[in-house]
């Protein structure tokens, strides 16, 4: 996701970001897109001066049904998307299924060249931009407690430390 994200702060820089972003909403109640269109609109909508409206978060969660396995980082956007937008349910359920994925990563998980393994950090940057800033609390403390469930090991564990902590 952050060759997304670069080229959504360039289109943002150039003034053709919301053109973009409003051709992709477009597009979202329709058929599949590609991949590679989802993945830039998540990543123009952090740019957005508002959150998606209800029409926008439909065809994002159609459009989100058809991919067969998002990587971390583009249900971390996603999870951002709809907590912008006041989603914390849907929110918090894409954080924790990208928290699983990222305490245990597939070769898959990470095939795209240069996007680091999402650490506390990357959750932490999300809770942030929740308007809702109490069910940011809530979630952070939900992830705080499946992390410290679920990783086999402290090895596991150690990037998500600053959840926990986070989290107190």
């Amino acid at each position: 996701m952050r060759l997304y994200d670069r080229v959504a702060e360039a289109q943002w820089g150039q003034g053709g970001g919301q053109a973009r972003l409003d051709a992709l909403s477009a597009d979202l109640g329709g058929p599949p897109v590609r991949l590679h269109d989802l993945a830039l609109f998540l990543a123009l909508e952090q740019g957005a001066p508002v959150a998606l409206d209800a029409q926008q978060l439909a065809g994002l969660t159609r459009q989100l049904r058809f991919v067969m396995s998002p990587s971390a980082g583009m249900r971390l956007a996603a999870a951002r998307a709809y907590g912008r937008a006041g989603e914390s349910a849907t929110a918090g359920a894409l954080l924790q299924a990208a928290l699983l994925q990222s305490l245990y990563p597939t070769r898959r998980d990470y095939a795209d060249p240069g996007d680091p393994a999402p650490d506390a950090a990357a959750f932490l940057t999300v809770l942030a931009a929740f308007p809702d800033q109490g069910a940011a609390r809530r979630i952070r403390g939900d992830l705080a407690r499946l992390a410290q469930r679920q990783a086999a090991s402290p090895a596991v564990m150690a990037p998500f430390a600053a959840l926990a902590s986070a989290a107190d």
